[in-house]
């Protein structure tokens, strides 16, 4: 689909794809989700919807890349307990397991 037939659809109800290719150019745009609904003209309730809907179709995962400033990788928190360290080249499969483990979602 074309840039400008995105920005044109947003009046109207996105399909589950539309919907995958506004989240994929808004994570290569590298900006906030406010940022990106207001250049494209979608409401941020809706896109965060779908960002959560179609990541929980593919394991709840997104991808997250260290800043360079932070070369150890990074850590993980919930709850009062669990603390998992991530190094830069961490084993995602790996991840899934300790994630399924702790119970987290």
């Amino acid at each position: 689909m074309e840039e400008n037939a995105l920005v044109e659809t947003t009046s109207a109800r996105l399909d589950r794809t539309a919907w995958a290719e506004h989240i994929e150019r808004w994570q290569a745009q590298g900006t906030t989700v406010a940022q990106y609904c207001r250049e494209t003209g979608i409401a941020t309730h809706r896109f965060r919807y779908w960002r959560d809907r179609l990541g929980s179709a593919s394991g709840g995962f997104v991808r997250i890349d260290p800043p360079s400033s932070a070369p150890e990788g990074l850590w993980l928190e919930w709850g009062t307990r669990h603390r998992v360290h991530l190094g830069r080249d961490f084993d995602l499969e790996t991840l899934r397991r300790v994630l399924e483990a702790t119970g987290a979602r």
